[in-house]
């Protein structure tokens, strides 16, 4: 039951996504509609599903509150959700269009924005990396931070981390190179893969053989990644192309030391005083490996690398907060 009194209280929010899985979109999602419902009128549907799932609703379900509610606000996530939310725009008071990446994926991708771009009533973006990308210059920038630091001093006892879904623009082959040619060095080290399928297609054959050395957990719970992060040394991020970087700002907040690559919002307040960047043409070059090797045997400055990454990442904001925010504020423009 939402508390937003009028005018909040007459409109209804509806979130299109894809699907629930293991993905910046979906977590954020995940994290916060209990809270952002507690305020608003706000509904998540899984348009590429035909059942309800844990926390969304499905597309069957989006038809029928189309016609059950008569005010209403449709945000979009994603290529498939802008088109769906174009087609259906003339059955709703507005739409927003969400942009959650500095980039563009395929042509698919590259169609639905445009017609978000086009048609839209508005924006929201998860950067300024994104909306710069897109050439979007009126946007609410909605942060992929939730809550404040939690670290601990208990052990750490995972060297690397990596948490991306099976894609290969998330460069999951890179992450493996980057540790076998660290275990040259150390052949105890340790590391964990969480993603949602099998990444034996994304890999070349002597990468699998070494899969061995690896945990791999496929579909883990969110509270799972949680934890092994507050048990990791450092986040690898090998991503090609990203938006503000959900995983990296979770990482970061849970006292990791992030390893990224040179792409999306991370650049804009992270330097090499609170980040290991992989600049080498092949990802990694030995500055990065020497880098990473010094900090693996220097607990104080490890600590003082990611205290410092806590402090740049607590200027965006929190996730939660900035959606009801905005959309708010864009419910009292749609009724101007």
């Amino acid at each position: 039951m939402s508390d937003c009194k009028s005018p909040c209280s007459d409109y209804y929010v509806f979130h299109l996504i894809h699907k629930e899985k293991i993905g910046g979109v979906e977590v954020a999602v995940k994290r916060s509609h209990a809270c952002i419902n507690e305020k608003i009128n706000y509904r998540v549907y899984s348009i590429m599903s035909f059942q309800s799932g844990e926390y969304s609703y499905s597309m069957f379900q989006f038809f029928l509150d189309l016609i059950k509610y008569k005010r209403k606000i449709l945000i979009s996530s994603l290529w498939y959700s802008h088109l769906i939310a174009f087609i259906f725009s003339i059955f709703s008071d507005s739409w927003i269009a969400f942009f959650h990446s500095a980039a563009v994926f395929h042509r698919k991708d590259r169609f639905g924005k445009a017609i978000a771009i086009w048609f839209a009533d508005g924006f929201f973006c998860d950067s300024e990396a994104t909306a710069k990308f897109h050439k979007l210059k009126n946007f609410s920038l909605i942060p992929y931070v939730f809550g404040s630091a939690i670290t601990t001093e208990g052990r750490r006892d995972i060297d690397f981390i990596f948490v991306a879904r099976a894609d290969p623009v998330k460069r999951v082959d890179l992450f493996i190179d980057l540790i076998n040619s660290l275990r040259k060095e150390d052949s105890s080290l340790t590391a964990q893969i969480y993603t949602d399928d099998n990444i034996d297609t994304l890999l070349r054959a002597d990468q699998i053989n070494s899969l061995d050395g690896y945990e791999v957990f496929i579909d883990a719970s969110q509270s799972n990644i949680c934890r092994a992060m507050l048990r990791s040394k450092f986040f690898v991020s090998t991503s090609e192309k990203e938006g503000f970087g959900s995983a990296v700002a979770e990482a970061i907040n849970s006292g990791c030391v992030p390893v990224l690559t040179m792409v999306g919002e991370p650049i804009n307040y992270l330097d090499d005083q609170t980040a290991v960047y992989l600049r080498s043409s092949n990802g990694f070059g030995k500055d990065e490996i020497a880098k990473i090797t010094l900090l693996l045997k220097d607990t104080r400055l490890r600590t003082q690398m990611s205290g410092e990454a806590i402090k740049r990442l607590s200027t965006y904001g929190n996730y939660t907060d900035k959606m009801v925010l905005n959309i708010r504020r864009h419910i009292i423009q749609t009724m101007l």
